[in-house]
């Protein structure tokens, strides 16, 4: 394939940096794609993108700016006449890697890959496109579903006993028990499992393929992932849908998508338009992994470069220290997979957390990082009677390696809302009952366990399986793990995040009174009062009214803001923080941009920077960017605050000018938020403006008051473009 030689240059694309070495990866993968269209169009064997190259090329017309990989589908008799010939037909030093012909491949997605091992001479690289990476593309196989339901039961049941056990192999558990998990198995296929765990495991993923091959196109309407649809995250998807498929732009080439693309991303993503950063399954980039073992080969001096990419290559090589982590925002994930992490663990012994409380301040500034800090360090995670040891060892090195860790055998249950912002009430309901349904069929113990009755498990069932209202089923679902959990003893920290980003956009679409009804139903169980309960935290970005959902719970409900010194300092950098992270990453040369650009704010008493606008910047320019960018106010989407600004901007024009010219403004701070006075409340608009992060504090005054105005340089960006749009 030809690509001109501007495509290499690296560029922002909505408002993320995409490095050269990436726009090559595309390159390479994009050639893969290419030898993998010619085989399917020799042999007439169908495919189409999936996931987020799907949402890519119909949003974007190629990848999604802060995704990196390719990812197609095909049904199950495309697939299987895909394997029997492209192992003969695809490129030379090109693989294809299923399950079935790979004992180091323990998943369902078959990979067909360009290289066995990265290649660094100038004569492969020019092939290449310059990217020494292994790189490839995912298929996803779509399996043909019985339109009988007895049979798609027996399926799922099949798989939900298969998927228990990998659960269970997660962990070291004695052979005796092994034994006596993988028989009832045995028993049902006919299939003789071997007995050490690492080859059960790969046999396991073997079978799940095979059970998902077991019908064909001749009984079935539909096909589905078949982990997803018996985990019941997706219904099926009829095959009319998929079947012609089109061509449309991808990047330089094309590729074919669904006839019926939107139906399909609606389904998988509701408000598919909206440029919602966050979700990838995966982190960024995808070759962090072979980056550090090339950066290690060179140091040690056991490998060489070719001239003409060296410079290239070498300045692609940042990753092979540690990231700063611009999607991720659990402390488990970035701890574990050697993300930079900015040391806020002291907070576990300065604070005392109460039973029921409100946290609210402006959205990727860290609450949920640090809840999710906070929840690992205090909370043990019990599948019935085994510790998860996935939380171990995650404090090393780190303030809150020394502080005793709860001995309380306490459980926790996360409920987050982020990516769940939808235009109609239906498609929150939609996207939400997808993710408990996926919860519940993800973790069987709940369903099977000995401690709930009979008459419960099958009404969690007809939960599972049936469209109920927005009401009844996470009420009910609270309720079950609260009955379960008690009477195992391990009483529940409940950990609700994001909680009002779907309300801001229900506010401005018109079904308000049906969210408020929904949260109502669900806050009302968790914070009641219960011996099951330990902790609720909840986490949002403003405090929506007294007169809403918590109105019952005002009196023991802790309500904290970025007023308070509660969380001075663990809230954003501070400036030690920023300074050590960017002489981390030897860019400390750039602070002082940072500084002016980021920097600026004070919540209590502590000056701040905005966290993800940094973590972005650095990352930037690692890749090579020369500019910085305004990344947290293209990334935000305050929908409800911009249109607020919009209908009434008139009655802040003078004050929008003062702060241009740098004055501060007086507002009177309340972290109570409501909506309908921001479109005729002059000062309410204000101290929105300021709990939402947009103005930040410079003084008290004597009356009350505090003294407010624009923080750094990205948020004078933001009232400039205000007056020129007004």
């Amino acid at each position: 394939m030809e690509f001109p030689k501007e495509y290499f240059q690296g560029e922002y694309r909505e408002g993320f940096f995409v490095s050269e070495m990436m726009k090559r990866a595309f390159a390479s993968q994009l050639e893969v794609l290419d030898a993998v269209r010619n085989i399917c169009t020799k042999h007439q064997i169908r495919f189409y993108a999936e996931w987020g190259t799907l949402l890519g090329a119909i949003r974007h017309q190629g990848f999604i700016p802060w995704d990196d990989d390719i990812d197609i589908a095909m049904c199950r008799d495309d697939y299987t006449k895909f394997t029997q010939v492209a192992p003969n037909e695809l490129p030379n030093d090109y693989q294809l890697i299923t399950v079935q012909s790979s004992t180091e491949h323990n998943s369902l997605i078959a990979r067909v890959v360009n290289q066995s091992g990265m290649h660094l001479d100038d004569i492969s690289l020019d092939t290449l496109h310059g990217c020494p990476y292994v790189v490839g593309i995912d298929i996803f196989v779509h399996d043909y579903i019985p339109r009988d339901p007895n049979e798609q039961n027996i399926q799922r049941t099949l798989i939900s006993l298969i998927e228990t056990v990998l659960q269970q192999l997660a962990h070291q558990i004695p052979d005796e028990l092994i034994a006596e998990l993988i028989e009832p198995i045995q028993e049902v296929t006919g299939v003789t499992l071997p007995k050490q765990p690492s080859a059960l495991i790969h046999a396991l993923h073997q079978l799940i393929d095979r059970i998902g091959a077991m019908y064909q196109p001749d009984e079935s309407d539909a096909v589905s992932i078949i982990q997803d649809f018996t985990a019941g995250r997706f219904p099926a998807t009829p095959i009319n849908w998929i079947h012609p498929t089109i061509d449309v732009p991808f990047e330089n080439t094309t590729i074919p998508v669904p006839n019926q693309y939107d139906c399909i991303l609606r389904r998988k993503y509701g408000n598919y338009r909206t440029f919602l950063r966050g979700g990838s399954s995966h982190f960024y980039p995808f070759y962090k992994d072979q980056a550090k073992l090339l950066a290690s080969e060179l140091e040690a001096g056991h490998i060489k470069l070719g001239e003409k990419y060296n410079d290239t290559i070498c300045d692609s090589l940042h990753f092979a220290k540690d990231i700063v982590p611009i999607e991720k925002d659990s402390f488990c994930d970035i701890i574990r997979n050697e993300f930079y992490y900015v040391d806020k663990s002291s907070i576990v012994s300065q604070i005392d957390m109460p039973k029921y409380q409100l946290f609210v301040g402006p959205r990727r500034f860290g609450k949920t990082l640090l809840f999710t800090m906070w929840t690992s360090h205090e909370c043990m995670i019990w599948v019935e009677n085994m510790r998860n040891d996935y939380h171990l060892g995650l404090f090393r090195g780190l303030t809150a390696e020394t502080i005793p860790q709860s001995e309380q055998s306490t459980s926790l249950f996360g409920l987050s809302f982020k990516l769940k912002e939808q235009k109609t009430f239906a498609d929150f309901w939609d996207m939400l009952q997808k993710d408990l349904r996926y919860l519940l069929n993800g973790f069987p113990v709940l369903r099977e366990s000995d401690r709930i009755s009979d008459e419960i498990k099958q009404k969690l069932q007809y939960y599972c399986d049936t469209e109920v209202s927005a009401e009844q089923f996470p009420v009910f679902l609270t309720n079950y793990l609260l009955a379960y959990y008690m009477q195992a003893g391990k009483p529940l920290c409940i950990l609700i995040d994001h909680y009002d980003t779907c309300l801001q956009l229900a506010y401005l679409n018109g079904y308000y009174d049906e969210m408020s009804a929904f949260f109502d139903a669900l806050f009302d169980v968790v914070l009641t009062p219960s011996q099951a309960i330990t902790k609720v935290i909840i986490n949002g970005e403003h405090f929506v009214g007294r007169d809403t959902f918590f109105k019952r719970h005002l009196d023991s409900l802790k309500i904290v803001s970025i007023t308070d010194r509660t969380y001075d300092r663990y809230l954003g950098y501070t400036e030690q923080e920023t300074k050590a992270l960017f002489t981390h990453f030897a860019l400390a040369d750039y602070y002082e941009t940072a500084k002016k650009w980021y920097g600026g704010y004070r919540f209590h008493d502590a000056m701040l920077f905005n966290p993800w606008s940094i973590n972005n910047y650095i990352m930037a320019l690692q890749n090579g960017a020369k500019k910085p960018f305004p990344f947290w106010t293209n990334a935000t989407a305050h929908s409800l605050l911009k249109d607020a600004i919009f209908q009434n901007y008139d009655s802040i024009r003078s004050d929008v000018d003062s702060l241009l010219s740098n004055q501060a403004i007086t507002c009177q701070p309340c972290v109570e938020i409501d909506y309908t006075d921001l479109y005729h409340d002059h000062d309410a608009l204000i101290n929105c403006l300021y709990q939402s992060g947009y103005l930040t504090k410079t003084a008290d005054n004597p009356d009350g008051t505090i003294a407010v105005k624009i923080p750094n340089h990205e948020l004078y960006l933001f009232f400039k473009e205000l007056t020129s749009a007004n």
